[in-house]
């Protein structure tokens, strides 16, 4: 027994010493096969790259068996190993095996070289001198920097404006209030998308329709999966726990549903990219035909499909045939960043000799652009891009011109972007959240820190440059600027799917187009679509590395434990929206995985054994049933994102709309050193005292906050030097929080979360009890501890608001107890973008007075119930395009200067007082027709009703029939909807959008507006004698400040009838 310890521990060294050399050589592998420029080599170079991609992965298989077995060593004590070890009579164990394995891979590594001596596999010598040295990143020329203000990729005016004034004017017809079907077609890369998008965004498009809706259509796109997507985008589904309308809805089911929320709506549907007729001709018949002016706008690239529309209704875009037209759009997006847009002269001949490789498509012309504006100024760095792009042309004879320059630009990728950009082929949506993307970059290793940058800085910019590249493009922006939803063209996507399976990248899964095993290759495995019976669950999984599941149905759970058991070392597992209750026993032995998506799947608790993935970076629990964490967690050292609240009212009316998952007890948090992301419910003071080791954070949203544990939250906090987010809850409606000195805590933030009462300084807190609170009574003063405040109090906000630095975008500010206007305390935030006052305020008056939030986008003003007159001064608010005034039933005039706010576009109306509706309709509607688009929400006969208030200016006038009819409720709907404001964890936000466009995402942003309802006009209750103020609440009466004249006030007040009592 002693000789066969003392052999396996020679082994050990052995493979201890080989796994050294093995690591560096495979990073070696991995940086040389990204990077490896084909055109550079002879023939012979390819089948010699497979084997080498080969050795590279059995390299990194061999490498996670070793980190298993140690792994499993230090989780089992050395005692334990011994005795197993001891127990084994098998003359080869695992470390024999792994050393086995070893010798093989080295014995690949020498044959690979001798094939390279064999074969003459070398770089063609013409080639091997670039005459100019390469940047860190092995390129030539300009290094991106993403600090630079880049051009957005828009189509130039001066393309297809001809084609976009018909679309416009098609869309806008007021000849007939028939529904049309309107199609744009062409061949690939000719710029439909991009030219009905432009059209799609436009202002008076958006306010002529009820509701838009843009749908993405694949080759593979069945009709039950299209009528699903566009179901989901009418519910917003994003914003219930589950999906009702999941894959198993019965399509008739789906379609009513459908057709019960458009009935009465002037509707604009997008079917982009169709494929196939039958589905195109289906939604036409499925959607109702209402006569209100509805619209469907079909692309294609199929002529046959664009014949479903009559032939006025057709629109075909055709190549740019105007060589010097083609070649101003290449210099506006090559010489971006020069005054003039213009080319050199002395690049004037190469640059329009690449320009015609592209054969006058807009996309290529782009794409290749945005390359050489990456590229130096001389005139032989431009020519051997003309030379790759011409040797893509001679090489790739298969190939159309548009894939021989989405070639080039792909091969041009810098080694750290092609994984990146081949990663995001594996998503079905052309819509994907950048914050899930940016992890899942890290959790697969694509991104690494530098001295000055974390990984996610990093990250960012990888994205940045892929979307300056046009590999990318953006789909949605929050309002920071911010890239929030990104996608990959079709025809990009086309060209990088098989590229990536060629590569043993990845491989998507969808049972119509899959034929044939999946074999051992691909290494991550993207499941889209699959069937009961199908061949997915016979396929050998050994060499997966990640999965990622958009499809879920009863079968799940076989998949899962077929996967897992074979895929020992997976480091990626998504399995969003889910039907699952429950996490597979054996997901816990997967002690390589470093992302772990359970969103929005039903699953109520986590084993205490996740203490086994330490290698765990991501866990994203959101929307999920579990409440607390388990001990287990403070073992996950390498956590970066902990995402784990529940929306447990949709109406967000109750003070614990949501609610996070609670620490574990003991030293559950204080390990977690690495976090960038945490969620959670800290009710403990060690919990908080524990927040002050997580020194990394950058976004904290914690809750269940009681005041007398704010000092030490406060002390917790300063320590976190790159917090940005931070969002605190009290414990409930009555606690009190003491952010007296959080005044250093603010100062960088860019978003601030408040939710419960705060002190101000006409309120004495008790900290400690005994003592002080004796003396607090014998002074008379008043004692607030972790409760309720007395009436008669005026609060105002801490001074510790005051130190709310520029950096500050977003404020929210919920339950907050509040009896002074805060505004005076606010003004001073230059760059405030959003603020929610969300029962935060029990005064009577609001004012913003001029030069007040310049750069102020979006206000939300909701359940204020004492608010009885506003005031706007001319200069304030001067950005200001969204506006909500939600539960101000005090509020019966229009806010004084509301015509001051010449930029707000959207303004929303809910609870509000009938004097207040008769006054926007009626008496002061003149006010508010700068607004296009007014929604007044509310319920009636337990639904809930939405009426647009405001008619656009070139709506065709409805029938006089339909303005008889009674009122007609709508199917409940949301209202209003969030707006994922500044990030998709807003809890506050809930707005549609300003722009409403997707493809079916899982965040299901909602594309519909409100619907206008049929109704008389309503019968306006008589305007009865002012009433007095309850006796029993005089806090409530307005208070006259001597700054603030009424006189104006009084006088509109009069109008109605109405004179408020003042305070003497």
């Amino acid at each position: 027994m002693g000789f066969n310890l003392g052999a396996e521990e020679s082994v050990k060294t052995q493979v201890k010493e080989t796994i050294r050399r093995i690591r560096s050589e495979f990073e070696h592998m991995q940086i040389f096969l990204s990077a490896v420029d084909m055109q550079k080599y002879n023939t012979t170079i390819e089948p010699w790259l497979k084997r080498a991609r080969e050795i590279a992965d059995s390299m990194e298989d061999v490498i996670d068996e070793y980190l298993h077995i140690t792994v499993e060593r230090s989780q089992g004590g050395l005692r334990s190993f011994l005795r197993q070890a001891a127990r084994s009579h098998k003359k080869s164990s695992a470390w024999h095996l792994i050393a086995d394995r070893l010798k093989v891979i080295e014995a690949g590594l020498s044959h690979l070289e001798a094939m390279k001596e064999r074969y003459d596999i070398k770089k063609n010598e013409s080639d091997d001198d670039n005459g100019e040295g390469e940047n860190a990143n092995g390129r030539v020329g300009r290094v991106f920097n993403s600090s630079r203000s880049y051009p957005v990729n828009e189509e130039d005016d001066n393309i297809y404006g001809e084609q976009r004034k018909i679309l416009f004017k098609l869309l806008t017809d007021e000849t007939s209030a028939t529904r049309a079907v309107i199609s744009v077609w062409g061949m690939g890369g000719v710029g439909k998308t991009t030219m009905v998008d432009k059209v799609y965004g436009n202002q008076e498009i958006e306010n002529r329709f009820d509701c838009k809706v843009w749908v993405t259509v694949s080759k593979s796109c069945r009709i039950e999966h299209t009528m699903r997507r566009i179901l989901r985008e009418l519910l917003d589904a994003d914003q219930s726990e589950h999906d009702s309308y999941g894959p198993s809805s019965d399509l008739n089911r789906v379609q009513e549903e459908v057709c019960s929320i458009l009935q009465e709506k002037r509707y604009l549907l997008i079917l982009d990219d169709v494929w196939s007729g039958e589905l195109s001709s289906y939604v036409q018949r499925a959607l109702p035909d209402n006569n209100r002016g509805s619209r469907i706008v079909i692309t294609t690239r199929l002529n046959e499909i664009a014949s479903i529309s009559e032939e006025r209704h057709r629109l075909k875009l055709r190549k740019i045939e105007d060589e010097n037209q083609a070649f101003d759009l290449f210099c506006r997006e090559a010489f971006w960043h020069a005054g003039d847009r213009r080319c050199p002269k002395h690049l004037d001949s190469v640059g329009r000799n690449i320009v015609r490789k592209c054969q006058g498509l807009p996309l290529a012309i782009v794409a290749v652009a945005r390359l050489m504006s990456l590229k130096g100024t001389t005139q032989a760095e431009w020519q051997r891009v003309y030379k790759k792009l011409s040797w893509e042309f001679a090489n790739n004879p298969s190939l159309d011109n548009l894939k021989h320059v989405l070639n080039l630009s792909y091969d041009d990728l810098p080694s750290y972007l092609k994984n990146c950009f081949l990663y995001c082929s594996v998503f079905p949506d052309h819509k994907i959240k950048r914050k899930k993307l940016i992890r899942l970059w890290i959790a697969e290793s694509f991104v690494q820190d530098r001295e000055t940058q974390t990984v996610e800085e990093v990250a960012e910019e990888f994205l940045e440059e892929l979307v300056h590249r046009s590999m990318l493009h953006v789909a949605q922006r929050n309002s920071f600027g911010r890239v929030r939803r990104c996608g990959m063209h079709g025809l990009m996507r086309e060209l990088t799917l098989p590229t990536a399976r060629k590569e043993n990248f990845s491989m998507v899964w969808k049972e119509s187009e899959s034929a044939g095993g999946l074999g051992c290759e691909a290494r991550r495995l993207s499941v889209h679509d699959y069937a009961a019976n199908s061949a997915l669950f016979h396929m050998d999984f050994s060499r997966i590395r990640s999965l990622l599941v958009f499809k879920h149905d009863s079968s799940l759970t076989t998949l899962l434990k077929t996967v897992s058991r074979n895929a020992r070392y997976l480091r990626v597992v998504d399995l969003e929206s889910a039907d699952m209750d429950r996490v597979p026993d054996v997901f816990m032995d997967l002690i390589n995985l470093h992302y772990l998506g359970l969103r929005k799947t039903k699953v109520r608790r986590l084993p205490d054994s996740i203490r086994r993935l330490r290698n765990l970076q991501t866990l994203d629990l959101r929307y999920t049933k579990i409440e607390k964490l388990p001990k287990g967690i403070s073992q996950l050292k390498k956590l970066r994102y902990l995402l784990a609240l529940r929306l447990n009212d949709r109406s967000r009316q109750s003070f614990e709309f949501i609610s996070h998952v609670k620490a574990p007890g003991g030293l559950g948090l204080q390990n977690l050193t690495s976090l960038q992301h945490l969620d959670i419910a800290a009710d403990e003071e060690s919990s908080m005292r524990q927040l002050g080791y997580l020194t990394q954070l950058k976004v904290l949203i914690v809750s269940k906050v009681k005041g007398v544990d704010c000092p030490q939250l406060s002390a917790s906090v300063s320590h976190m030097t790159s917090l940005y987010k931070l969002s605190i809850t009290a414990y409930d409606e009555k606690e009190v929080l003491q952010l007296q000195d959080f005044g250093h805590c603010f100062q960088n933030l860019q978003k601030l979360h408040v939710q419960g009462t705060v002190v101000g300084p006409a309120v004495v807190v008790q900290e400690q009890r005994g003592a002080r609170m004796r003396r607090g009574r014998e002074d008379g003063v008043v004692v607030v501890v972790g409760g309720g405040l007395n009436a008669h109090d005026s609060l105002l906000l801490p001074p510790s608001f005051r130190s709310l630095g520029e950096r500050l975008r977003e404020l929210c500010l919920g339950w907050s107890g509040l009896k002074e206007d805060p505004l005076p305390a606010l003004c001073h935030l230059h760059n405030l973008s959003v603020l929610f006052l969300r029962r935060a305020y029990h005064g009577v008056q609001l004012r913003f007075m001029e030069g007040w939030f310049p750069n102020l986008q979006e206000l939300h003003l909701l359940h204020l119930p004492h608010v009885n007159r506003m005031v706007i001064e001319k200069g304030c608010m001067k950005s200001l395009r969204v506006l909500q005034m939600e539960g101000l039933s005090e509020l019966m005039l229009l806010p004084k200067g509301i015509e001051h706010l010449t930029s707000l576009h959207k303004l929303y109306l809910s609870e509000c007082n009938n004097f207040f509706l008769y006054a926007i309709q009626e008496d002061q509607r003149k006010r508010v027709d700068h607004i296009p688009n007014i929604w007044h929400a509310y319920h009636a006969d337990g639904k809930k009703i939405i009426e647009i208030l405001s008619r656009p200016t070139t709506g065709a006038p409805r029938p006089q029939e339909e303005e008889e009819e009674d009122r007609k409720s709508v199917p409940p709907y949301p209202f209003p909807t969030p707006s994922e404001t500044g990030t998709d964890d807003n809890v506050f936000s809930y707005l549609p959008p300003i722009e409403t466009r997707s493809d079916m995402n899982d965040g299901g942003t909602s594309n519909s507006c409100p619907s206008p309802r049929k109704e008389t006009k309503p019968k306006w209750p008589t305007i009865p004698e002012p009433p007095s103020p309850p006796t029993e609440h005089p806090e409530l009466v307005p208070r006259v400040a001597s700054q603030y004249s009424d006189s104006d006030e009084e006088e509109q007040n009069n109008k109605v009838g109405l004179i408020r009592r003042k305070k003497v």
